[in-house]
């Protein structure tokens, strides 16, 4: 499928924020490998068939592989490629955090989890039982997470705010797949903290940092492994909503994603390339999987003012 491009803009663009994401690769090769992804032989071919009209929004499944193939020719994790062409505006229909959403979670589908199935980790099941906590709900939705030696007599599912552990005939696998999505705790805002300097640092529910805000309002993403530095006040959501101890729900992640896209906040915090991790033997946490993230996928840049590097979590 060959993408339509009226000016070299979008494409340009595109290469330009693959490399500020990942500055270990040149740009004639981010430029290579874009033209490539969108249908063409190289970068001159793709400058040389500009077409009156453009292509406007891609479908998912090959908008999905588009990506894919980005990463997998400039070595860089889909999320950050994601991230990249969203803020290049590669593709219209990217620009919205719906489209980012279900957009990351059938990648995870279709290149993590595989097909579903009675059993098998990574499949979407439903609780039919309310948690102690009273934040499982009968009907909540969750990931069914590989057994352990320490859990072998129950079953361990990643709800959209946290894992919970219940018995076998507390869960239910519908006949019928049911719909991928994003736990609320990779990405949604749990508050933020306000830095001497006045920018703010967004962070989630394991006070990991997700976004951070410039006091001009540049927006950058930070590694979920960082330690922030310089902080002046903190802000919580769920305690300035009434409703503390209820994060992920209601008035509280309600103000979130409100704060988020009054930020003009597009993208997907880095947290979100953990969920993968929480699925391996003995990772059963959140900042543990961030951790293994850490090990394997260490960013080339440099480590801002405002943080430090977390040696161990």
């Amino acid at each position: 499928m060959r993408i339509r491009f009226s000016n070299m803009k979008r494409p340009k663009a595109a290469a330009k924020q693959l490399v500020q994401v990942n500055p270990s690769v040149k740009l004639s090769t981010a430029q290579e490998a874009v033209a490539s992804a969108a249908g063409y032989r190289d970068w001159h071919e793709l400058s040389v068939s500009l077409e009156d009209t453009e292509s406007g929004d891609l479908p998912a499944s090959p908008l999905i592989h588009l990506i894919s193939r980005l990463g997998s020719d400039l070595g860089m994790l889909f999320g950050d490629v994601q991230y990249a062409l969203t803020k290049a505006r590669f593709i219209e229909n990217l620009l919205t955090l719906e489209m980012q959403f279900g957009l990351r979670a059938r990648a995870f589908r279709e290149f993590v989890f595989g097909e579903a199935g009675r059993g098998k980790p990574g499949t979407v099941v439903k609780s039919k039982a309310r948690s102690l906590s009273g934040q499982i709900k009968a009907g909540s939705m969750g990931y069914l997470l590989p057994k352990t030696d320490r859990y072998r007599q129950v079953l361990r599912v990643l709800f959209r705010d946290g894992i919970c552990s219940l018995a076998d005939f507390e869960v239910a696998t519908p006949r019928t797949q049911l719909p991928d999505f994003l736990p609320a705790r990779l990405w949604l805002p749990y508050g933020y903290w306000t830095l001497h300097d006045a920018s703010i640092v967004i962070y989630n529910r394991d006070y990991l940092p997700l976004w951070h805000v410039s006091s001009t309002g540049n927006i950058t993403r930070p590694e979920p492994w960082y330690w922030i530095n310089g902080i002046n006040q903190n802000f919580n959501f769920s305690e300035h909503s009434g409703t503390s101890g209820i994060w992920s729900s209601g008035r509280a992640h309600d103000s979130a994603v409100c704060f988020l896209r009054n930020h003009r906040v597009l993208g997907l915090p880095r947290t979100v390339e953990a969920f993968p991790y929480l699925f391996e033997p003995g990772v059963e946490s959140v900042k543990y999987a961030v951790q293994l993230l850490q090990e394997r996928w260490r960013h080339q840049g440099d480590v801002p003012s405002y943080a430090s590097e977390r040696s161990q979590f």
